[in-house]
Formats: structure tokens, C-alpha cells, sequence
């Protein structure tokens, strides 16, 4: 297994990140799905990092902290994302659940409303 630079690994993962991110904020299901594989070969590249060199250990924790930023960018866009869907499913009168065989159950919901904030 050949070494892989651990600044570029790092910066791959974070561009990676960024472009999810990117899609979720338009909602883009396509490209959402696009750049899986680009972060599955980031994560691929992270772990054949065997050591990260003195003069790059900074550069590599600077990358880090900025991954961590944008995962946790990325985890509360599929937060709001799944919300959003759910609040949507209710304004039409129904709730998604899970039913036999993992498929996806919709059920009324009777006398559900959805209050707007102003």
C-alpha cells in the first residue's frame, strides 16, 4: 500500500465535505449523490496515511478542525433537510414511518396541523 501525503489527503476529505454540503443547501439529490464516491476515495486516502510529516502538522490540523466545521455544517443541513420533509408529509395530512420489511409506511395523521412562526 503506497503512502499518501496526509495535507492532501486532508484537503481532499474537506473539499469532499464542502461539495456535500454545497448540495445540501439547494437540495440537490443528484449531486448529493454525485460526490459520494468522491468521499468515499477521500476516506480511503485518510487511511492510508501511515504518518504526517513535522512540517505538515499544522497544515494538517488546520484541515482537520475546517473537516469537523464542515461535518457539522453538513449533519445540521441533513437535519433541517429531514425536518423540513417531515413537516412537509404532515402538511399533507400524513407522517412517514417504517412498516414490515423496512418499506416506508405513510399513515393520516387526524387533527395534525402545522403552526407558522412569524
Amino acid at each position: 500500500m503506497t503512502d499518501v501525503s496526509a495535507s492532501d489527503a486532508v484537503l481532499e476529505l474537506r473539499r469532499a465535505l464542502d461539495a456535500v454540503a454545497a448540495a445540501l443547501v439547494v437540495a440537490d439529490a443528484d449531486a448529493l449523490h454525485a460526490v459520494q464516491p468522491r468521499v468515499s476515495s477521500a476516506l480511503v486516502a485518510i487511511q492510508r496515511v501511515r504518518a504526517v510529516p513535522d512540517d505538515q502538522q499544522a497544515a494538517v490540523r488546520t484541515e482537520v478542525i475546517r473537516c469537523r466545521t464542515v461535518l457539522d455544517q453538513c449533519r445540521r443541513l441533513g437535519a433541517l433537510a429531514t425536518d423540513l420533509s417531515a413537516a412537509a408529509l404532515m402538511a399533507t395530512g400524513g407522517a412517514v414511518g417504517y412498516g414490515p420489511v423496512g418499506r416506508t409506511a405513510t399513515s393520516n395523521l387526524r387533527g395534525a396541523h402545522v403552526e407558522a412562526r412569524r
